[in-house]
């Protein structure tokens, strides 16, 4: 079935697209849209960790997708407030979250290689006309270096019969 006709079908049953992607991702007037969400989890409930629990739920870009505690009561009922998950041994959520994050530091890498590919690319390209930009003026250098060699050899020279026609003429009187 074509994607036209498939969509055409959903209309005619009455069914129209938002439908079809839950309100959960979407957001609303309670909840931000799931990309807008910070998903947290939390290790120990007791206490403390209750209040910041129920802070954290009051927040409408915050979700609380993990609980940790030692004590099996408020592990279950936290978990069951926040539709999370309970878990006994705290470091499981800490593997989540590494997890999550080696993800999300491998697509940063990623894009930053592609970045960084770019920038060596612009780089390569500038330096490749400043290394043609050093040849010519290396070149310039050399051959006003030779002609002031030559100049001096000349200035010399000139010196040296000027003094010996002093010499010769002194010589005279």
């Amino acid at each position: 079935m074509k994607r036209r006709n498939f969509l055409q079908f959903l209309t005619a049953a009455g069914v129209s697209s938002p439908f079809l992607i839950p309100s959960s991702c979407l957001g609303d007037d309670e909840k931000a849209a799931a990309s807008e969400r910070v998903n947290i989890g939390c290790i120990g409930v007791g206490g403390r960790g209750a209040q910041v629990f129920r802070m954290m739920m009051s927040c409408s870009n915050a979700q609380v997708v993990a609980v940790a505690d030692c004590y099996k009561s408020r592990r279950e009922s936290i978990s069951r407030a926040c539709g999370g998950k309970g878990f006994l041994d705290f470091r499981e959520i800490l593997e989540m979250a590494q997890k999550v994050k080696n993800e999300t530091i491998v697509a940063a890498e990623a894009k930053a290689a592609a970045i960084v590919a770019k920038a060596e690319e612009e780089a390569a390209d500038k330096l490749g006309s400043l290394s043609e930009e050093k040849e010519k003026l290396t070149g310039q250098v050399e051959a006003l270096k030779t002609a002031a060699a030559e100049y001096r050899a000349k200035f010399e020279a000139l010196l040296q019969a000027q003094q010996e026609a002093m010499e010769k003429a002194s010589d005279l009187f």
